[in-house]
């Protein structure tokens, strides 16, 4: 009777063991099943955020140039004007035309507008110089474009 009873426990442990091993493998597929679909998930988004990434320098690219080229009509603009109204003036005091003082204030701010547009084209072109610097040195280094 120990002997029967002992029997019966020992297959009792063995089914216990042979139904944790089992419950042990089908979770361990479920992980490794779920592990190749957060790989698959975490490369799909990688790949979304690198097309992103590129749009992204695309269209600043883009803007940045317009805005360039806006900057630089803009400064072409004010500095016309600017010898426009510089040449009225000396035309009104060759001819002896009262002065006007408004006419030499507004040439003063169309000389700092001029100065502004100058300094700011020229900090574009030095950012845009050094970020091509910094592209061209990750490229070098096999980073790839920033």
């Amino acid at each position: 009777m120990v002997a029967e009873r002992a029997a019966s426990v020992a297959r009792s442990a063995s089914e216990c063991a042979r139904a944790a091993i089992d419950t042990q493998n089908r979770v361990a597929m479920e992980v490794l099943s779920s592990n190749k679909e957060v790989t698959e998930v975490t490369k799909a988004a990688a790949q979304t955020g690198e097309k992103t990434l590129r749009t992204v320098q695309v269209v600043h690219t883009l803007v940045n140039s317009d805005l360039t080229d806006v900057l630089g009509a803009l400064l072409s603009a004010t500095t016309s004007q600017l010898m426009l109204m510089k040449e009225v003036n000396a035309i009104k005091k060759t001819s002896g035309m009262p002065e006007d003082s408004s006419a030499d204030e507004f040439i003063q701010q169309l000389e700092h507008k001029v100065g502004e547009l100058k300094k700011l084209l020229g900090d574009r072109a030095n950012k845009a110089a050094s970020v091509e610097n910094q592209q061209e040195d990750a490229e070098r280094s096999g980073i790839g474009r920033l």
